[in-house]
C-alpha cells in the first residue's frame, strides 16, 4: 500500500482540503494532508507509516562454524541490525530484523 502525503495543508481551507481529497480519491488509496511548516498532519503520517511497516523482532542466535558462516553473518548485517557479535566455538549474534528474516534463521535462535 502507498501512503501519499499532500503538503501545504496550512495554506488550504477545510473545504479546499476536502475538494483535493475528492479529486484524487480514486487514484490514491491513503492520503494525509501535512504541513512541513506547521507540522500539521505529521503525527498522523508517522502513525500510518508505523502501522504499515513490517514488525521487527530482537533475538540471540548461534551460528555453527562452517564454510557458510561468514556469508550468513554478512546477510544478517544486510537484512537487519546486529547489536552484538562474538566469535568462539560458534558465532553468537544479537540481532534485530523483520519477522521473515527471524523465521529464516529459526533453527539458530537461542532466545527472543
Amino acid at each position: 500500500m502507498i501512503v501519499t502525503a499532500l503538503n501545504k495543508a496550512d495554506l488550504l481551507s477545510d473545504e479546499e482540503v476536502q475538494e483535493k481529497r475528492e479529486a484524487i480519491g480514486d487514484l490514491i488509496s491513503v492520503s494525509v494532508m501535512v504541513s512541513a511548516r506547521s507540522g500539521e498532519g505529521l503525527d498522523e503520517l508517522k502513525q500510518l507509516l508505523y502501522e504499515m511497516l513490517p514488525k521487527w523482532e530482537r533475538c540471540r542466535i548461534s551460528i555453527p562454524l562452517s564454510d557458510e558462516s561468514l556469508s550468513t553473518v554478512s546477510w544478517l548485517y544486510d537484512e537487519g541490525i546486529v547489536h552484538a557479535i562474538e566469535y568462539g566455538d560458534s558465532i553468537l549474534m544479537e540481532i534485530e530484523a523483520r519477522d521473515e528474516i527471524i523465521q529464516k534463521v529459526g533453527p539458530l535462535v537461542l532466545s527472543s
